[in-house]
């Protein structure tokens, strides 16, 4: 991101610098050291001149190639990032948060009348395809997953090793808002709803490491 991008630009900027100086200020000092002494002392003086300067040409070589591999594996990382499939569909998608005061809204049939009239009200806008809710949005924080332990029957497995699952509660219109593709089953349907029905849609991770086959 730009950060870590401004932090690079800046460290390679500032290790130029420190390393471009350093040698300029040895040569200097070392240069108004040798007008001051005279015979045996003005060859140490250049010998300590010449031992500094090649340790700083060896450090900042050093410096540059530490750089340079940090820069080619940081281009390299981000052309992963560019290639990785998240599963749903980015563009052309508006998200915004909604939250129901729990004082007017107390009645689980209330807030759902509630979120079908914005539903219907927002997909008869011209510029609408498709409109829908969940509780949250993929790759969003950690912070206030909705977490559950997942129990299979017929796969007996200890209380506390029960593996814990992260679940969002979505509605019948997300996954084609998302464009999120169907592998496999069916998708939930209004009759779902209507019938109080408990459907569930698990990811392909999920399917393979406890469904397998």
């Amino acid at each position: 991101d730009l950060t870590v991008l401004g932090f690079t630009l800046g460290a390679s900027i500032l290790t130029g610098i420190v390393f471009g100086l350093a040698p300029a200020w040895q040569t200097l000092k070392f240069d108004l050291h040798s007008a001051l002494k005279e015979g045996g002392r003005t060859a140490i003086a250049d010998r300590r001149q010449r031992r500094v300067s090649n340790l700083l040409v060896i450090a900042e070589t050093a410096m540059a190639m530490v750089l340079l591999i940090g820069a080619g594996l940081l281009l390299k990382s981000f052309a992963h990032l560019l290639d990785v499939k998240p599963g749903f569909v980015t563009e052309n998608v508006l998200t915004m948060q909604i939250s129901l005061p729990n004082a007017a809204y107390q009645d689980p049939q209330k807030r759902a009348a509630f979120l079908k009239e914005l539903e219907t009200n927002l997909a008869g806008a011209p510029e609408v395809s498709s409109v829908g809710f969940v509780t949250r949005l993929p790759l969003m924080t950690a912070l206030n997953n909705i977490t559950s332990f997942l129990a299979i029957e017929g796969k007996e497995v200890p209380a506390g090793e029960r593996p814990e699952i992260d679940f969002r509660r979505a509605s019948t219109g997300y996954f084609q808002t998302m464009g999120i593709p169907l592998l496999s089953g069916r998708l939930v349907t209004e009759q779902d709803v209507i019938n109080n029905t408990s459907s569930v849609l698990i990811n392909e991770a999920l399917a393979k490491r406890f469904f397998a086959g």
